[in-house]
């Protein structure tokens, strides 16, 4: 099928002459008939509409005998070129007998067998030889404007031959419609598809929205479309198509036509199989669903955030994270700590690039500690900004918290035992002296030595007790300047009681100290878990050794070594040892948390671990910590060996100064009424804090110094102590106590006189030394 535009142009002046236009016309036919013609056509050969559709229309009829040939030879050059002819003049029978000169230009028609269509140029109204030029007559005035147009027309229809060439081989197709919705042009591609969908053809003037085309939804459609580009939009549209074997997507764009004035005298349709693409936006859209659900169902916060902070996207675990139903977040940042928020605009601008940061919400109450991971795409990829997730850390932080307190107090249980057979066999020797010091014939001699193997043996007790309740308190790490080589020789002495008689227990202890920064709970707690890690291994074999060392690496740090001739520790073991609730014991054996806690507390101390192979088989554990200095050391030594051999302290005499003891034990309020009052003291006694009260606010004897115990009848030590720094803000104050727990100074609060916390058991020596530290 070709395009044909049928219509006429307005004189154009040249050289001061009037140029006449040219009727210009198209037929088709098959074979011999033709089938077709448009008005122009008709026109020129001076038939009428009627005369075509009323009967069969014959070129050859309309041919005089001397064109026939020409016309033959016309067909035959068509034929060899593949499709057209060479514009050629004829002359055509006009219906009142008289003849025309016309220029035709023919083609078949590649969509019917024996089809063919022409263009028909109306030249002058003279006769023409065949093959030649027509003879002039010298009655006929000069020749000169058939002259002139004759080689444009030919040049226009070969233009316009090339041009139908190009869009027939188009892979779009195309059509052409004027205000009435008839049909102007079509290229092959259209007529192939409405073949298929129609079963016909479509001719030229054919109208459009005729009901043989469309369906009636669809000449609706057609309607509307056609309506919107004849009143001068241009716009596109996406249809789904169902016709025949033919299915997919069609994507038509519509545009008006206008003449040079601007005026529309129709619309253009240009249209292309969209299927591929539809396909791939449809695939893409379910892609992005399903993203989409993956995103929103994960406990997960899911993020991408541009360079300057705007969230371009976010899950709905984000959006509850950060409380905002939003889907834009134009504040997330600012909810952050302002040192946090700094971090998070660094990573995000790409200036930092950490696999993971967490930050402080302190817009939450409480806040809340959020752990972000980042994945950083390269190069120019991070214009498109950073991927991450963001879990609330909070309540795992807590969790953890109250695991390691578990994990404390479970290493707490397994040191009870050791500590109870170490107790009883002190409690056997000071009962077993106590009894023999009694008896009527024991010597003065045998109860010196009695009584000093019960005090020696009473303070070893009285360091077991203050292990203990050292380990088991829960209280904000507090760091102090410790020996690690005594924390060790403490700790051997306990872990013994508790490791299996099958199993020997060797400590290895350097002679000298070795002075390190820490907190003595956390780092014995090292000790247990590692000990009872290395007993869980050697529990079924037989000649079972662990090995406790403490050596110098060089000057700035300190080894703490266990080690044992166990099984040894795979390399898939030892890659995850350390790692929260990782455990090789069968369930209810083993929470997972032993290593882990160990690998926390020495992460804290700013140390390092390492599990290898010991020497001979088995596994070792060495821990490195920093060394405090030399010169630290040995103050610490001195310090430790002074307290060891050093005089009880003498209180200078004061026999006016009045100590109030507040204690509800008579043999406890006793004791420590003797000791004073060796010292020269002047001591009341009072069982309870509403006596005490009643005594320092009397005022009939001056109180200097109040001891009181913690727990007491009808209130506690901390309440009078309060009630003391509002009523005598100036009085000092010493607080005892079997247990103090997690009571500090901080506790008692206001602007008060020198306090003290003594922990029970104490010796007379360790009391004086406060009673003189505060006076």
């Amino acid at each position: 099928m070709f395009l044909a535009v049928i219509g006429h142009r307005e004189p154009t002046p040249m050289n001061n002459l009037q140029l006449p236009s040219p009727r210009i016309g198209v037929m088709r036919g098959v074979f011999h008939e033709i089938t077709e013609a448009d008005d122009a056509f008709l026109s020129i050969i001076g038939y009428e509409r009627a005369d075509l559709t009323n009967g069969a229309f014959y070129w050859p009829a309309l041919t005089p005998d001397e064109w026939i040939a020409v016309d033959q030879a016309g067909m035959r050059q068509a034929a060899d070129t593949g499709r057209f002819t060479a514009p050629y003049e004829k002359e055509f029978i006009r219906k009142d007998g008289s003849r025309v000169a016309v220029l035709l230009l023919c083609a078949f028609d590649a969509g019917r067998e024996g089809g063919w269509m022409g263009y028909v140029v109306e030249l002058a109204p003279t006769t023409v030889t065949p093959g030649g030029t027509p003879p002039i007559d010298d009655a006929v005035p000069p020749t000169v404007v058939e002259g002139d147009y004759r080689p444009l027309i030919r040049e226009l229809l070969r233009e316009r031959a090339r041009y139908v060439a190009m869009l027939s081989g188009a892979p779009v197709f195309m059509w052409a419609i004027d205000r009435e919705h008839r049909l102007l042009s079509a290229n092959e591609a259209l007529q192939r598809i409405q073949s298929t969908v129609s079963g016909q053809w479509l001719a030229i003037g054919d109208r459009m929205l005729s009901p043989a085309l469309y369906p009636p939804s669809m000449l609706a459609r057609y309607r509307e479309w056609y309506t919107r580009a004849l009143a001068g939009e241009t716009f596109s549209v996406v249809r789904e198509v169902n016709e025949g074997d033919a299915s997919g997507w069609r994507e038509l764009h519509f545009s008006p036509m206008r003449d040079r004035a601007g005026t529309i005298q129709g619309c253009t349709v240009v249209g292309f199989d969209a299927t591929a693409r539809r396909r791939a936006e449809l695939q893409l859209a379910e892609r992005e669903s399903q993203f989409r659900w993956i995103a929103e169902s994960l406990p997960t916060g899911l993020f991408l955030a541009g360079p300057d902070g705007e969230l371009r996207f976010a899950n709905s675990a984000f959006r509850e994270i950060f409380r905002d139903s939003r889907t834009q977040y134009t504040n997330w940042l600012d909810q952050l700590a302002p040192e946090d928020a700094t971090a998070m605009r660094r990573v995000l601008a790409g200036e930092d690039a950490p696999p993971a940061l967490v930050v402080r919400r302190v817009a939450a109450t409480p806040p809340q500690m959020l752990k972000f991971r980042f994945d950083h795409a390269p190069g120019d990829a991070r214009a498109f900004g950073v991927v991450g997730v963001v879990e609330d850390e909070t309540a795992r932080a807590a969790l953890a918290d109250q695991q390691a307190q578990r994990d404390k107090l479970e290493s707490l249980g397994t040191l009870a035992g050791g500590i109870a057979h170490d107790f009883n066999n002190l409690l056997t020797v000071i009962l077993g002296l106590a009894e023999e010091a009694s008896e009527p014939d024991a010597t003065p001699e045998f109860m010196a030595s009695a009584l000093s193997s019960i005090r020696t043996t009473s303070v070893r007790a009285q360091e077991l007790v203050r292990q203990i309740l050292l380990f088991s308190r829960r209280s904000e790490h507090v760091y102090v300047e410790l020996d690690i080589v005594e924390l060790a020789r403490e700790s051997g002495r306990l872990l013994r009681a508790f490791t299996p008689s099958t199993i020997g227990l060797d400590v290895q202890l350097p002679q000298r100290p070795m002075v390190v920064r820490g907190e003595a709970a956390a780092l014995q707690q090292i000790l247990v878990n590692l000990v009872a890690n290395a007993v869980h291994e050697l529990r079924d074999q037989p000649n079972g050794r662990i090995q406790i060392a403490v050596d110098a690496v060089d000057a700035t740090f300190v080894r703490l070594i266990v080690s044992d001739n166990g099984p040894g520790v795979p390399p898939s073991v030892r890659a995850r040892m350390f790692e929260p609730f990782f455990t090789t014991k069968p369930a209810g054996e083993g929470t997972g948390m032993g290593l882990a806690v160990v690998h926390g507390v020495v992460a804290a101390h700013e140390g390092t671990i390492v599990v290898d192979d010991a020497p001979g088989g088995g596994a070792r554990f060495t821990v490195t910590l920093p060394i405090v200095g030399s010169s630290t050391a040995s103050r610490a030594g001195a310090v430790a060996e002074s307290r060891r051999s050093s005089p009880p302290p003498r209180v200078t005499p004061a026999s006016t100064r009045t100590v109030l003891i507040v204690e509800d034990v008579p043999q406890i309020a006793e004791l420590i009424e003797r000791a004073l009052q060796r010292e020269s003291f002047v001591t009341r006694v009072a069982a309870a804090t509403d006596l005490a009260t009643r005594v320092v606010a009397d005022g009939e004897v001056p109180i200097h110094l109040v001891i009181t115990d913690l727990t007491l009848p009808g209130g506690s030590g901390v309440d009078l102590a309060r009630w003391l720094s509002t009523a005598r803000p100036q009085l000092p104050c010493i607080l005892m106590s079997g247990h103090l727990g997690d009571t500090t100074l901080q506790d008692i609060g206001g602007n008060v006189a020198p306090r003290r916390l003594l922990q029970k058991p104490f010796t007379t020596r360790e009391l004086l030394a406060a009673v003189e530290e505060l006076l």
